[in-house]
């Protein structure tokens, strides 16, 4: 386990429910205030990172095909099944609405959302970042097929879709989605890895301005215009999560290890949890929008996301995550039986 990776994974959660949170004070709101939708970024840096570094143990002289497939069920299985369940639970109880759209939701193809025309999301809103990763492990195991050119053509197919959406005016949702400039933050996670030694020397002042100067780039996103923050919040993410990794080794917090843990859970769940929240804040008077209001508000919702997260977690994330892994198991055990002579 890398602690900073996990660290980060707890934190990014928690800026993106803070993101949202500020919205129950209404949509006029300042432009410093979206910081937490930075979460976002550190965690398709980290992704990129994480998905490198599982696939160190690839074999190019090996057969490809069990080793892909391998790669896919494993993904499968970790994102999938619970972003299912909490896609349909939004299609019933948030949006109110089943029909095609919800079958290209399930299909992790991006569409208009149900209930904004605004924004490319399913009907889970915050599904867009899964939309994007579920993108990325399609386009890593395609280029796992090509062996030891895989982080080559990666790159290329990446940086690629980018310039292509630059310089060609494609159809909407779809050209627009998949020639973002976010695609290139999973590439600089995978560069981070590709450079990654587990025994490098760590200078923790140096990972100390690393983690600063990140997170200060991040915040000074904010403010930046829309073309130039979806580049430098990327870089920013990286150089965090650089530092994060090298700053944190060996230092053990267990609260953030056990919000690490559960942070797909806060991530799919806090929306539900803010429909109760959000009127106990109404009762206790944070209708209006002061800085005591909003830090209330805003801890309140976290706090509460937190809880019904890490309950998710254990409840719900993880005996499913069992069972699909003996359900595979058992598909695997028949597949071989019937394939032995």
């Amino acid at each position: 386990m890398i602690e900073g990776i996990q660290y980060l994974r707890a934190i990014a959660a928690l800026m993106v429910v803070a993101h949202h949170a500020r919205h129950f004070f209404g949509a006029d709101l300042p432009a410093w205030s979206s910081f937490g939708a930075r979460g976002v970024d550190i965690f398709f840096v980290i992704s990129g990172f994480v998905i490198a570094h599982v696939s160190r143990g690839f074999e190019p002289g090996e057969a490809r095909w069990p080793q892909i497939r391998a790669f896919l069920v494993r993904r499968f299985i970790r994102v999938v099944p619970l972003y299912w369940l909490f896609l349909l639970l939004a299609a019933w109880f948030l949006v109110g609405w089943l029909g095609k759209g919800l079958l290209l939701d399930l299909a992790f193809l991006p569409r208009h959302y149900p209930l904004n025309a605004a924004f490319i999301a399913p009907a889970l809103l915050p599904g867009w970042s899964v939309n994007y990763e579920i993108f990325f492990y399609l386009v890593f195991a395609l280029s796992l097929a090509f062996g030891g050119l895989r982080y080559m053509l990666l790159s290329a197919a990446l940086v690629g879709l980018v310039v292509a959406g630059w310089v060609i005016d494609g159809p909407a949702p779809a050209w627009s989605f998949y020639t973002s400039p976010l695609l290139l933050t999973f590439l600089l996670g995978v560069a981070l890895n590709h450079t990654y030694r587990a025994d490098a020397p760590r200078g923790r002042l140096q990972a100390l301005l690393l983690v600063v100067g990140g997170a200060t780039g991040l915040a000074l996103t904010g403010i930046a215009p829309k073309e130039a923050r979806l580049l430098m919040s990327g870089l920013c993410a990286a150089v965090l999560v650089l530092g994060a990794i090298h700053l944190c080794s060996g230092w053990k917090c267990r609260a953030l290890l056990l919000i690490g843990d559960a942070s797909y859970s806060i991530y799919l769940s806090h929306l539900f949890t803010f429909i109760w929240v959000g009127q106990g804040c109404r009762l206790l008077g944070f209708g209006t929008l002061t800085p005591v209001a909003a830090a209330c508000v805003i801890t309140l919702h976290v706090t509460a996301a937190t809880l019904a997260g890490v309950a998710v977690h254990f409840l719900v994330e993880r005996p499913l995550l069992a069972v699909c892994k003996r359900i595979w198991g058992r598909l695997g055990s028949v597949g071989a039986a019937l394939a032995s002579p």
